[in-house]
């Protein structure tokens, strides 16, 4: 195992920014790139793969290449304000991090870090950017169709699955379209793996086994116990979408993520300090919904979670 410092930019007062790679290599084999938090508030990831990097100090990997990024963006986790993480978007720029990989040429920050991350995972058959969803969610994964039956194995209830049409500029649709383009089958995902700014033991070890379990599927590491795990539902990116407030006031969840949710049934209650009354917000259509939004003191049209339409 070899570590490898990054360095993206020199601040006016001289300190730098890096990113901390760790490498492993054990013969011929997968080669698997794995990467967490580079949205701000999404720590789950780094965690979690620090957990790894503790593990294979005692359990080596067996065959194959594996190259661990615990912390891929150093900006984001350091955007904080009033104790919360906010470093979602560039706040010099406004730019989504995760909306940065089309962008390769030039000197600007944005690009020096699309291109260190690509460089990194470029020579991979497999990567796996982990991602945080909410307040609460269930773990669930985007992937191309292709690379479903090999990312099965990392569990999640369901799979959200792109296509060309469907290319946003994002970390995992980037690394698979440059092996489409090189002729090179890349299995590249998002693993929305947790929720946003916190770190539940529980969570990160159930999350840890599934990740030992992927590994080991991949003839990475010694088998784990077979987990009998349910093959993910399906479904396109023109089903997964944002679910919007229709009312303003102060939410509160009536439903569970990962419940089915009909036509006309209630899934949360609102509740208006002008008029003191509650309100009810009602499903549009059948939906699944996926993960609900940080914030409970909503405007009508925000954002207030994620759903997949039925």
């Amino acid at each position: 195992m070899y570590i490898a410092k990054h360095l993206i930019q020199t601040t006016v007062s001289g300190d730098t920014s890096l990113i901390t790679s760790f490498h492993y290599e054990n013969g011929s084999g997968s080669k698997v790139y794995l990467q967490g938090n580079l949205h701000g508030p999404e720590i789950f990831g780094t965690a979690l793969l620090i957990k790894l990097i503790e593990y294979l100090k005692e359990n080596p990997i067996i065959a194959g290449t594996l190259t661990v990024v615990p912390q891929a963006n150093p900006f984001g986790v350091q955007s904080q304000m009033y104790g919360l993480i906010y470093g979602r978007w560039n706040p010099q720029t406004g730019n989504n991090w995760n909306r940065i990989f089309s962008k390769q040429e030039g000197d600007g920050v944005e690009s020096v870090l699309a291109r260190t991350l690509i460089s990194l995972a470029k020579d991979h058959e497999v990567v796996l950017d982990i991602h945080t969803s909410g307040a609460e969610t269930i773990p669930y994964v985007f992937t191309s169709k292709e690379a479903s039956d090999v990312l099965y194995p990392l569990g999640g209830e369901c799979h959200i699955l792109y296509d060309e049409s469907d290319y946003y500029g994002a970390f995992d649709e980037t690394m698979w379209k440059c092996g489409k383009e090189s002729g090179k089958k890349v299995s590249a995902a998002t693993w929305e793996a947790s929720s946003h700014m916190t770190l539940d033991e529980k969570d990160l070890d159930a999350r840890f086994k599934d990740l030992l379990y992927f590994l080991s599927s991949l003839g990475m590491l010694n088998k784990e116990e077979d987990m009998s795990l349910s093959y993910p539902k399906l479904f396109s990116m023109k089903q997964a979408q944002y679910l919007f407030s229709s009312q303003a006031g102060y939410l509160t969840w009536t439903k569970s993520v990962g419940e089915v949710i009909q036509t006309g049934e209630t899934y949360a209650n609102i509740y208006e300090p002008w008029s003191g009354e509650m309100k009810h917000l009602y499903a549009k259509s059948p939906l699944i919904l996926l993960s609900k939004g940080t914030l409970q003191a909503v405007s009508s049209g925000q954002e207030i979670g994620n759903i997949i339409v039925l």
